[in-house]
């Protein structure tokens, strides 16, 4: 080979590797996701060429979980009502518009959930395909990925919902404080808190009929730590304060109006939560959590760990995982209730 006709080939190589080259066909994702109104929708999307799919070979089921959140075994069918399927431009193309590029191509439905799995508590919603089930416009079968089963919470609304009336009983009126501090707000916005600043409980009420994104551990850490799951009919802590709050945020697709305050699936997240007692002395968050601490000023601190589980639970644990995206991450060890180990989040290089 000339040295001429090895520069014309590498230079071709180069060119190739600009050329937007097809992406394969990627399989059938399938998800919930919650709204600001609190509608959950289904959504199925695919990225590469456009597909049909038929909605009559989706079936539904609960996967029932344990005390602690695991999933079991045992699928019982999910009584589900999906409504009408309406295509999403919510992704735009990568490259270009071409025919089989890397494009996300999404479709969502309605889903209204109907009659309640055996027991309140957690499950995991499992959306079953039988048969041929989606295809694109060639003709190709496409894969069908069960890869996200979302964790969603049945509240205990038994005896008609004493558990709500037991908790405004407790904090109805009276000032609470959060463990680990707290964003107070609504779908998409909020304003963040120390665990010390007073905050007033105005209202205590199960709304029905709507479903919202919820996390386990402090709000402060939300979805950047906590376990995710979707909570029917939640319980809404409206919140009164004339503390300054430590910084607000909010998001274009906020929720409208935004009465402020907290949700939770049941009163046992309201416990991990918030408490009506008096915190310690000297809060701060640059207080450094050293052996020999306390259990209890560890949770005005930091908060219960980012899982699932009551106080009583927790407050067995000889250590307390926070799971924070990599590398924040940190764990706490006691022994007799006090600290004999402390791994802090780490930093950035």
């Amino acid at each position: 080979m000339t040295y001429r006709s090895f520069f014309v080939v590498v230079a071709l190589l180069a060119l190739t590797a600009f050329v937007p080259q097809p992406m394969p066909q990627r399989p059938l994702m399938v998800q919930l996701q919650d709204s600001a109104n609190g509608t959950v929708w289904l959504s199925l999307s695919s990225v590469g060429r456009p597909f049909t799919f038929d909605s009559k070979a989706l079936h539904f089921a609960w996967q029932a979980y344990d005390a602690l959140g695991n999933a079991t075994a045992t699928l019982t069918p999910a009584d589900v009502r999906v409504g009408a399927w309406e295509s999403v431009n919510t992704y735009p193309p990568y490259v270009d518009t071409s025919p089989g590029r890397r494009i996300v191509r999404l479709y969502r439905a309605r889903v209204d959930f109907g009659a309640p799995p055996p027991h309140p508590g957690l499950y995991g919603f499992k959306v079953l395909a039988f048969g041929n089930f989606a295809n694109t416009d060639t003709g190709q079968a496409l894969e069908f990925r069960d890869s996200v089963v979302t964790s969603v919470y049945w509240p205990d609304e038994r005896n008609d919902d004493t558990s709500v009336r037991d908790l405004r009983h407790r904090i109805l009126g009276r000032t609470v404080y959060a463990f680990g501090g707290s964003i107070v707000g609504c779908y998409g916005a909020g304003r963040s808190y120390p665990p010390a600043a007073p905050l007033r409980v105005t209202s205590v009420e199960r709304r029905r009929n709507v479903a919202y994104s919820l996390y386990t551990g402090t709000t402060v850490h939300g979805a950047n730590g906590g376990d995710y799951f979707i909570a029917i009919d939640p319980i809404e802590v409206k919140i009164a304060t004339d503390a300054p709050p430590s910084s607000t945020m909010g998001s274009s697709g906020a929720e409208t109006p935004c009465d402020p305050g907290f949700r939770f699936a049941d009163p046992w997240q309201a416990g991990v939560t918030i408490t009506s007692a008096t915190p310690p002395p000297a809060l701060s968050d640059r207080t450094k959590i050293v052996p020999g601490m306390t259990r209890h000023r560890v949770l005005w601190l930091l908060g219960y760990p980012d899982a699932y589980g009551t106080a009583a639970y927790f407050n067995d644990l000889e250590r307390w995982d926070y799971v924070m995206p990599s590398p924040f991450s940190s764990w706490v060890t006691f022994k007799n209730d006090r600290v004999v180990h402390y791994e802090p989040p780490g930093e950035l290089p």
